[in-house]
């Protein structure tokens, strides 16, 4: 997939932030429990809302949706998304990843209790972040 959209990436952005993980747009699979994964780590990422908008940036948030057999695969999903935002916000390299030139920072805003799903059994909890991109 060529990335030619903010959406895309965000998922190429959390795909190298947990490399173990299925990360899809919601553009591509609308439910983070689809047969189309056949994975047991995955990320689901819906189109963003926009927040801000001034002359030079806009801010962007993005519900990613983690999924995982267990609470502890939910934590070190979240754990390596924050350390990666850091890597990402302070300039630092991320394994195999080129920051897109217009990706300017990242913040995780806020999120849900993580929880089993009723009847897949698997642990999901949403995160909303903050992308902030360059108008050029």
């Amino acid at each position: 997939m060529v990335d030619d959209s903010n959406l895309d990436y965000i998922v190429t952005f959390l795909g190298k932030c947990h490399t173990t993980a299925t990360v899809k747009s919601f553009t591509a699979v609308r439910n983070v429990n689809a047969s189309a994964y056949n994975d047991t780590e995955r990320m689901l990422v819906y189109p963003p809302e926009l927040i801000s908008v001034d002359n030079n940036h806009y801010v962007e948030r993005y519900m990613v949706k983690l999924s995982e057999v267990d609470e502890a695969g939910i934590l070190g999903m979240r754990n390596d998304i924050i350390d990666n935002i850091i890597k990402l916000n302070t300039r630092q390299t991320i394994a195999a990843y080129t920051r897109e030139t217009t990706l300017l920072y990242a913040e995780i805003m806020h999120s849900n209790k993580a929880f089993e799903h009723g009847t897949t059994k698997r642990w999901e909890q949403d995160l909303f972040i903050d992308f902030t991109f360059s108008t050029s």
